[in-house]
């Protein structure tokens, strides 16, 4: 390195090379400044080296102030110009180094599935957002579904996704609210102190959500009112208060996959011309599942009723009441439920290919209950291809009510009443004056007290239907504490009950065309004013009579078969002549009866025309001292005091069992001298 000093001159030389300045002429040791600099290469001379060192040192010594200069000398809209392009720079570097979610969904081309939850739970905010259709969907989170109908335009579309949404709104134009079927989840709506949807407008449509009422009193999850539609599909409702849904004032209710329940009132309620119409709904858990009143009107389509009802019996599966309101219903399915149908007040109902089961209440109160189906005040119901399994209580026609019951079929229904006639627990009923029950093509089994019966009045017309296994009567005519009844029977079959057919109280019967067989009694009449008519009808292998009549009653068989039974057929009985009846056989065969063909105990009469005998017994023709028998000839008469022969065979039969025991009691009770 080579050493130079400046003269206070301002020359800088190099000592070793001058001894005094070049410019002034001082000496060197004189203000020297002690400057390092690079050796250059040997190449440039050196008189231009010294001069470009020269050159430089007076650049470097302004260049602070000329920079300070400079930048004053700049205007200041070339600084905020700087400033904003810096600015631009910057946001473009950080935008492009971390994108925002709506930039990453939009380059992954998908949303971000929202977070689901088993219960809803509130954000801080909610506001809604814009689909791809351009309709508004609430996000997953509390918000008020007003707000999301007033945002909904002219579209008339809100979508919901899963979340919980505040209720208590009134739509006045239409409008579909739709639960997002693309997000899995459920969608809650939901009000405490007014209707969560009052529709006042048609072209209203919910589609898969819930709409729950938590409040008390008469609001509704749902009120549809003055001429308004509602549609619904794959819903709930459920409500806390006295209703689910109510449609009135000529509104209109359209529902397909859609739940209905109300654990304090009605599910759904039809009045004032309402108009519902229900496919696979389920009404479930309300102490009415179903009104409908009013001249209203309503179709049920493969729909299910369960646990409706109090479990006292008390409210109803369907209620319907009022002149012109009417029920159609197929393929429904109603069971378990403590209560019953209601149909009253000249309103109608239809049933077809539908299920009971398991239905009404076995306890003490059910001996109290209307009737798992009731028909009463000049109300009408035809039930078509039903059937009826296990349940507590029957179908009853009442007070001027009329039923048509065809091709259904009865199994294991009503309650154990030990003898007593309670009108609700028989399987099929009629009671009253103008009430009319008619049954055809059908059949009743196992019945748990009285299997078919009218009584004060009522007229029963059965026709080509069995009557089977009933623990008392198979046919009831009569109640010895009420008023005649009328019943007439063609082409049926009362097999294996009790008493097959039963007929008292001044009440008459027609039976045609049918038989009596297997029964402990085959057909009984008693009590003053008593008519039974037997025609072209088989009494087959009954074990005590085939026919029996005694206590004033009179009875007749004509062209009919009396075989195989105990005793064949008697008149009165046996050492009460106050107990005396009256029989008429004609072209009768009567034959295989095992103590007597034929009998007439003191003081009741037997005429007999054109009756054959064959094996039966000691006897064909048992009469006791007193007894008046009227024969055409043909048949011989023995007129010993007693039927003991016939006794001594009794015993020697195997014993009942403890079964047939308790049901003779309990006929005996009931058709009691």
């Amino acid at each position: 390195m080579t050493s130079r000093i400046r003269c206070s001159c301002g020359r800088v030389y190099d000592p070793q090379k001058h001894t005094h300045c070049p410019e002034c002429g001082a000496e060197s040791a004189v203000e020297s400044v002690v400057v390092s600099e690079k050796v250059k290469p040997s190449a440039v001379p050196e008189g231009k080296l010294e001069s470009k060192a020269e050159e430089r040192n007076k650049t470097l010594q302004p260049s602070l102030p000329g920079f300070a200069q400079l930048v004053k000398a700049v205007p200041w809209p070339v600084f905020a110009g700087v400033a904003l392009l810096f600015i631009i720079i910057l946001a473009v570097s950080l935008r492009h180094r971390n994108p925002g979610p709506s930039q990453a969904s939009s380059e992954t081309g998908r949303e971000s599935p929202p977070t689901e939850n088993s219960t809803p739970t509130p954000p801080a905010q909610a506001s809604p957002a814009e689909s791809a259709s351009g309709s508004p969907t609430a996000p997953v989170a509390m918000a008020n579904l007003n707000d999301l109908i007033v945002g909904a335009g002219q579209s008339g579309t809100v979508k919901l996704r899963p979340g919980l949404y505040q209720g208590g709104v009134t739509i006045n134009r239409p409008l579909h609210i739709v639960g997002d079927p693309q997000n899995s989840g459920q969608i809650f709506i939901q009000s405490d102190t007014k209707d969560v949807i009052a529709v006042r407008s048609k072209g209203v449509v919910i589609e898969n959500v819930q709409v729950m009422f938590n409040g008390t009193g008469e609001a509704a999850a749902i009120s549809i009112a003055d001429n308004a539609e509602l549609q619904l599909d794959g819903s709930k409702i459920a409500s806390s208060s006295s209703y689910g849904v109510t449609a009135t004032a000529g509104a209109s209710v359209k529902a397909t996959n859609s739940t209905f329940s109300a654990s304090n009132g009605t599910a759904m309620q039809l009045g004032r011309q309402g108009r519902g119409n229900f496919t696979q709904c389920n009404f479930t858990d309300a102490q009415t599942g179903l009104r409908v009143s009013n001249g209203s009107n309503c179709e049920l389509h493969g729909c299910a009723f369960e646990r409706n009802g109090a479990r006292s019996g008390r409210g109803a599966i369907i209620a319907l009441t009022g002149d012109k309101t009417r029920i159609d219903a197929d393929q429904c399915r109603f069971a378990s439920n403590p209560a019953g149908i209601d149909t009253a007040d000249a309103a109608s109902l239809a049933l077809t290919n539908s299920l009971f089961k398991d239905n009404g209440i076995s306890s003490v109160q059910g001996n109290s209950a209307g009737g798992l189906l009731q028909v009463k005040g000049s109300a009408f119901a035809k039930l078509e291809g039903d059937t009826f399994e296990s349940n507590g209580q029957g179908v009853v026609a009442t007070n001027g009510g009329k039923i048509e019951i065809d091709e259904c079929r009865f199994s294991g229904n009503g309650l154990q009443t030990r003898g007593e006639l309670i009108l609700g627990c028989m399987t099929i009923a009629g009671n009253g004056q103008g009430s009319v029950v008619t049954v055809r093509n059908s059949s009743v089994n196992t019945s748990a007290s009285y299997a078919v019966g009218v009584v004060w009045s009522a007229r029963l017309d059965m026709e080509e239907t069995e009557v089977s296994g009933a623990r008392t009567v198979g046919l009831l005519v009569g109640d010895r504490k009420g008023l005649p009844a009328t019943a007439e029977a063609k082409h049926c079959h009362f097999l294996r009950n009790t008493t097959g057919i039963g007929v008292c109280a001044g009440s008459s019967a027609i039976i045609s065309d049918s038989e009596c067989r297997e029964n402990s009694e085959g057909a009984v009449a008693l009590d003053r004013g008593t008519r039974l008519n037997l025609s072209r009808t088989a009494m087959i292998g009954n074990r005590e009579h085939g026919l029996c009549v005694y206590g004033g009653a009179v009875a007749s068989a004509v062209d009919s078969q009396i075989e195989n039974n105990s005793r064949g057929a008697q008149s009165g009985m046996q050492k009460k002549s106050n107990m005396s009846g009256t029989l008429t056989l004609q072209n009768c065969r009567v034959a295989g009866n095992q103590v007597f063909g034929v009998g007439a105990y003191a003081k009741s009469q037997l005429t007999l025309t054109g009756v054959t005998f064959e094996a039966n017994g000691k006897t064909n023709i048992y009469r006791e001292s007193g007894a008046i028998v009227q024969s055409d000839g043909e048949a011989q008469a023995s007129n010993e005091g007693s039927d003991q022969s016939g006794d001594q065979n009794q015993k020697r039969k195997k014993p009942r069992r403890q079964s047939d025991e308790d049901a003779r009691q309990i006929i005996r009770r009931f058709f009691r001298p």
